[in-house]
């Protein structure tokens, strides 16, 4: 009976064993399978990698673009320098020449007043001989009450005094000719003086567009070379990522391979210990029946019986 039940349990442990020897085969081979169904597909990486590669060009064609226009911001950056440059020099030789009308102006002033002044004084000297010219004339004295030489000098007195009048007033008339140029010329400096002014105010009106514009051509070139170099740190960083892409995508496949290979080596070893088992099985079964044939008792008709004993 312990020979028996020996046999038997060593039956079940042997066919335990070969079942948990299955049953860990399988395991391997689901997680396995598990494992390829959650590492990352290639074709979705290969997509990514396509993907990165048009935000590349994309990116290329940003930087070109941006590289021309901080070529072109530079370029208008040095124009308007240059103008702002010779605004302020035609702004100080305006005001220069500002200076030195207003100086040849003062010189006029001083001479026209000189010419009033001769003018008055020789418009005095006309008036009064033009009055006593007048009185003379108006009020003659009686012949009979002057001496001979009073009438004598008073006839000599109207000459002179006829005499003067005309070169007095042909002084007078070329004073008033040349205070009438010297207004005309008065006038003339006085339009340039404003034209000037008025140059000089549109002048300072254009250096301060132009400075307002080369502060904001500027602020655009700051902004356009923080865009370039923020542009050009995406594109290493996508250059990287692709390259990295490239790299996993390679490594996928290996490992796809690999992994597949392994799934078949595994199905094919469990197909052999499939083969196997029931080769093992069978004669494990047929040792509990011999043991069980060599347990049943003898027939008494079959049983040795000793032999008698010699008397």
């Amino acid at each position: 009976m312990s020979e028996d039940w020996k046999s038997r349990t060593g039956f079940w442990r042997a066919r335990c064993g070969l079942a948990a020897a299955l049953l860990m085969l399988s395991l391997g081979a689901a997680r396995v399978e598990n494992r390829l169904d959650m590492a990352p597909d290639p074709d979705q990486s290969r997509a990514e990698y396509e993907r990165v590669s048009k935000e590349i060009t994309l990116s290329s064609e940003r930087l070109a673009k941006l590289a021309a226009d901080m070529a072109t911001v530079k370029k208008d950056h040095a124009s308007i320098t240059a103008a702002l440059i010779q605004s302020a020099m035609t702004e100080q030789k305006l005001g220069q020449d500002i200076e030195d009308i207003g100086a040849k102006l003062e010189r006029l002033k001083g001479e026209e007043q000189k010419i009033r002044a001769s003018l008055a004084a020789r418009r005095d000297v006309l008036a009064e001989v033009l009055a006593a010219l007048q009185r003379m004339g108006l009020n003659p004295p009686p012949a009979i009450l002057v001496k001979p030489e009073d009438a004598l000098s008073s006839v000599r007195s109207a000459i002179l005094l006829g005499a003067v009048v005309p070169e007095l007033r042909q002084q007078t008339e070329i004073l008033l000719a040349d205070l009438k140029e010297q207004s005309r010329v008065t006038a003339s400096i006085e339009a340039e003086r404003a034209r000037l002014t008025a140059a000089v105010g549109e002048q300072t009106a254009e250096k301060k567009r132009l400075g307002m514009l080369l502060e904001a051509k500027q602020k655009l070139e700051a902004e356009t070379q923080t865009a370039l170099a923020a542009e050009k740190q995406r594109s290493a960083a996508l250059a990287a990522k692709a390259g990295s892409l490239k790299e996993l995508i390679a490594s996928l496949e290996a490992d796809k391979a690999r992994k597949a290979a392994d799934a078949a080596k595994a199905a094919e070893q469990k197909a052999a210990d499939a083969d196997k088992a029931p080769a093992q099985t069978a004669p494990a079964q047929k040792a509990p029946a011999q043991t069980e044939l060599a347990a049943l008792p003898v027939p008494e008709a079959n049983r040795l019986t000793a032999a008698a004993p010699f008397s």
